[in-house]
């Protein structure tokens, strides 16, 4: 008898249609954010898909083996679109290209922004929600890929689904809902291309290569500061006041439907500065590439911050921060962070505060708001009370949290801040919009609701600044864009404003680089904020006479 032959696996029709139209899908579905419809993006010919499709044929009939074949054209398909979600959401909402090498970090922060205001038992049913789906995804791509190396093996049945990809294409134009106007894509933009062209530039500028670039930024550094003897007694032991405003960029301010109601509610403060005896400055900075917590660092450390690789590096690396050298200057540094809800060595060990005003630390029991669970005024207010009369000058970084994203509640502002520490004071919201992270994205009161949260922070800035009982100073600045599509100038993507009160004539009359008033000129350029610190030093120090100016150093959009 002779041996068992070799019965081929076969593909049918109706499935081969099913697992070459899913992992098609599963490729090209547009993202909430893309311009596309869905019928233009079916619509349009997919070069990643058919050099996924090519490429695990040949490795199919290379090896021999379907097993490499399969797992190819599955993890491939899945690339696609975790790409494709960088690739598009940083320049609609962050302004700047998408680095994979770099921005994978920021996984555990999206992940944390989606279930910040999820309960425990939420959180974790979340979880196995979306591990579940992935496993799912993951099986059903699998089987889609075995069935797909199956068919192109069959002529007939690879001629049948191009041509239901060309009946997907005749239905588009045959659908009435497409607008006349819309353009569209007829080869969407390759991933695996654009994944191919970012790892290609990573090696030509070595950017792995981060301890030699902090060295680089250490020794500039170090010649700015070489004749400073890292004193700041030119300060005459008045308070300062640092506070980030969350989601405050220069693209918004371009905007109309931002800068008008900004312009009306600084027309509205002034007065009320000058009758407190507080005036005002203000200009441009160019903050860090790597968020918040860039835009932080780099201010305080004086180093470039172009990614969150720099900023964990400067944080590992014991530099000396602003907070260091006014602590050795005789100020109690506080670090002012109400979304914080857990203990942060690194704020003392590495940026050189004294105490930590955090989420555990403020006495609030009102209304939960959208993030940091208080308002800012509250925050602030507390921070006065308790440290704003203290035997020793202060200096306090504070990190906004009412104009974080998605911009839901907007409190109510009280002029007498006693009434703000008072229970019941913020029980309800002055006013609410319906925005969660589930509707976020295209919203139509998305920018509305932004105008009012940053509206209010810098109501509450101005505020503070009106407050203080001693000589002192209160810099305002953004520290990114908001997550809001803009028309983008792409020279401004990471400009921030900044604003500087002071209830004392002379401490402003240091900031000489900014102009007179709230409203900064729109042609004026940006400072980067590495220089503040070399400047801070330089301009405050008891033993330099020379009055210098930022601007001297590096201007124009941090360039």
């Amino acid at each position: 008898m002779t041996g068992a032959t070799h019965v081929k696996p076969r593909a049918g029709w109706m499935g081969g249609m099913v697992a070459w139209l899913f992992l098609y899908v599963v490729m090209v579905a547009p993202l909430p954010w893309e311009p596309l419809s869905c019928w233009s993006a079916f619509a349009s010919v997919n070069v990643d898909f058919l050099f996924v499709v090519c490429v695990g044929l040949a490795l199919r009939f290379g090896f021999g083996n379907r097993w490499w074949a399969t797992h190819f054209v599955v993890w491939a398909t899945l690339f696609v679109p975790l790409y494709r979600f960088g690739h598009t959401l940083m320049p609609v909402y962050f302004d700047r290209t998408f680095v994979l090498f770099d921005d994978i970090l920021l996984l555990p922060s999206l992940i944390y922004l989606v279930t910040y205001e999820s309960s425990t038992l939420r959180t974790v049913g979340l979880s196995l929600g979306v591990l579940l789906a992935v496993a799912v995804l993951y099986w059903l791509t699998l089987l889609a890929s075995r069935r797909v190396l199956l068919i192109v093996s069959r002529p007939w049945l690879a001629a049948l689904c191009f041509g239901c990809a060309q009946v997907i294409a005749l239905g588009y134009w045959v659908d009435r809902s497409v607008a006349p106007r819309e353009q569209t894509e007829w080869v969407r933009a390759s991933m695996l291309g654009a994944a191919s062209d970012g790892l290609v530039q990573e090696v030509r500028s070595a950017s792995w290569r981060i301890r030699e670039r902090l060295r680089d930024e250490r020794r500039d550094l170090n010649k700015l500061l070489s004749n400073v003897s890292g004193r700041v007694d030119g300060l005459q032991g008045a308070d300062l006041y640092v506070v980030f405003i969350e989601s405050m960029g220069r693209v918004a301010m371009e905007d109309a439907r931002v800068r008008i109601p900004f312009e009306d509610l600084c027309a509205e403060l002034e007065p009320k500065l000058v009758a407190a005896n507080v005036a005002s400055r203000s200009g441009w900075f160019t903050a860090g590439g790597a968020g918040s917590r860039g835009a932080h660092m780099q201010l305080m450390s004086g180093i470039n911050i172009d990614g969150l690789r720099m900023y964990d590096a400067v944080l590992r690396s014991g530099g000396q921060t602003l907070a260091h050298y006014l602590s050795k200057s005789g100020y109690r540094t506080i670090n002012v962070q109400p979304a914080v809800d857990v203990e942060w060595p690194q704020s003392s060990s590495a940026l050189g505060f004294d105490f930590d005003l955090f989420r555990m630390r403020l006495p609030y029991e009102g209304w939960t708001y959208h993030w940091g669970d208080m308002p800012d005024q509250f925050a602030l207010a507390s921070l006065l009370q308790t440290e704003g009369s203290g035997d020793r000058p202060i200096f306090a970084q504070y990190i906004s949290v009412t104009s974080h994203a998605p911009f839901r509640d907007i409190p109510k502002y009280y002029d007498d801040w006693q009434a703000a520490l008072q229970p019941g004071a913020f029980d309800q919201p002055d006013h609410s919009y319906e925005l969660e992270w589930s509707n976020y994205v295209g919203h139509p009161d998305q920018v509305r609701a932004y105008v009012d949260t940053i509206g209010y922070s810098l109501r509450t800035v101005a505020g503070l600044a009106m407050q203080l009982k001693r000589p002192g100073i209160v810099i305002a600045l953004g520290d990114h864009p908001p997550p809001i599509p803009f028309d983008r100038n792409v020279d401004h993507s990471m400009d921030v404003p900044v604003f500087v009160f002071s209830n004392d004539e002379q401490l402003l009359a240091r900031f000489q680089s900014l102009d007179p008033g709230l409203v900064a000129p729109v042609d004026r350029l940006a400072v980067s904020t590495k220089m503040f610190l070399p400047w801070l030093l330089t301009e405050f120090d008891s033993s330099n006479g020379h009055q210098s100016n930022p601007a001297d150093s590096t201007s124009g959009s941090g360039k």
